[in-house]
């Protein structure tokens, strides 16, 4: 502690997370389906995407792995096991080329779920 500059550190990884921060939002505005809401974080980690009723995060989650991209279905964050639409996405731990390829892989699972008429709810 005593041989680094602990603050300027903080300054340099805050501003790495804001940027790939503003890199995922702008993603989500250019690939995303237009019919899902999210959140602006003005700090931490994570961008909550709110999906429209009745879609099941879980096989959103079950698609995109197949399509070599991750996200976490927001169920486990709710105590009561509400909100089977939502999805937390993770901005800190890749570098701004791959959240972009990232967000159009996810981009086209939204798109293509989305556009079906029914989605399954998984148990």
């Amino acid at each position: 502690m005593e041989l680094y500059d602990m603050e300027e550190h903080i300054k340099k990884v805050k501003a790495v997370y804001k940027a790939r921060c503003t890199e995922m939002l702008n993603c989500i505005e250019k690939f995303f389906p237009k019919n899902l809401s999210y959140s602006k974080p003005e700090g931490g980690l994570f961008i909550w995407i709110e999906l429209p009723e009745g879609v099941d995060s879980k096989h959103i989650f079950t698609e995109c792995l197949k399509n070599n991209v991750a996200c976490v279905p927001g169920v486990p964050f709710f105590p009561n096991g509400t909100l089977k639409n939502t999805l937390r996405l993770n901005y800190s731990n890749m570098p701004e080329d791959q959240i972009i390829e990232g967000m159009k892989r996810m981009g086209d699972v939204l798109h293509r779920e989305l556009n079906k008429e029914t989605i399954p709810f998984e148990c």
